[in-house]
């Protein structure tokens, strides 16, 4: 499920290498990146400076490789990952926030003001001929076209618009299967058995999230797993995906006994959902 999210991902995104340091000048290639994606750039600038507004400044190093995470390209080393993790996730609570309007966009990149166009001028001036007592036939057809052109461009706004949404959904799904990455690699860093099935609350929380469900959906549906989970493998495989390396992390046995464990566990949470 989360493979698949990010595979499409990957399409989209054109990856950046930002090789740059400072603040100021990472902040170029991660504006590039997010509209690269088809945001708008007042949104992604309302994100990258809240958030490099709060960061610390020995973090500043590690923004590089969190920009590049939020863009959906992976470090290939995973201690730079985990370290990264946590400016990711502070990226991705700005998310919704700068994109719900909570948080004011940037006027830095805010394009110039549309003048208002001819056609706008002339459709104002007919309507007050249209409904007087004198207008012509053509001067009723020639407002009637305008509308119709106006009404148009709505149409094609509001598309973009929507498309605009999407994009932002699917930012917020490639910023949750970094982090996701990043804390897998952490559990990955110790066997499997080593953990207890509480450790595994962040994990199931971004596997959960990144394949759609809602914060409330998944943290309805942890108390369920965890109620089941009378060892650690049962959490581990609910936060995996069909296809991945589950079986050479597990015991045969605890695959199979966990394996039946889910198909319970799917079963109850259909409340949450």
């Amino acid at each position: 499920m989360i493979r698949g999210v990010f595979i499409s991902l990957a399409i989209v995104w054109m990856p950046f290498t930002v090789v740059a340091q400072s603040l100021e000048d990472l902040r170029p290639d991660f504006i590039a990146g997010c509209v690269e994606g088809g945001n708008d750039a007042p949104m992604c600038g309302c994100l990258y400076d809240n958030w490099s507004a709060n960061l610390p400044e020995d973090q500043h190093l590690l923004a590089s490789t969190a920009i590049t995470m939020f863009l959906g390209e992976m470090p290939q080393d995973p201690q730079k990952m985990m370290a990264a993790a946590s400016l990711l996730q502070d990226m991705t609570s700005l998310l919704l926030q700068c994109a719900s309007g909570e948080l004011q966009v940037s006027t830095q990149d805010a394009p110039p003001p549309i003048p208002q166009t001819g056609d706008a001028i002339e459709e104002q001036l007919l309507y007050k001929r249209v409904t007087g007592p004198s207008a012509t036939i053509e001067e009723m057809n020639r407002y009637a076209a305008l509308v119709e052109a106006r009404k148009a461009r709505d149409r094609a706004a509001e598309q973009k618009a929507i498309a605009a949404k999407e994009n932002r959904a699917q930012i917020n799904r490639a910023a949750l299967y970094a982090e996701y990455e990043a804390e897998l690699a952490r559990i990955h860093g110790r066997d499997i058995t080593a953990w207890a099935v509480d450790d595994f609350v962040p994990l199931f929380d971004l596997y959960c999230r990144s394949g759609g469900r809602t914060e409330a959906s998944c943290a309805c549906a942890w108390p369920i797993l965890a109620d089941l989970s009378k060892y650690n493998a049962v959490p581990y495989m609910a936060s995996r995906s069909p296809g991945d390396d589950v079986t050479t992390r597990l015991s045969a046995a605890d695959y199979s006994a966990a394996f039946f464990t889910l198909s319970l566990f799917n079963e109850r949470r259909a409340v949450c959902d």
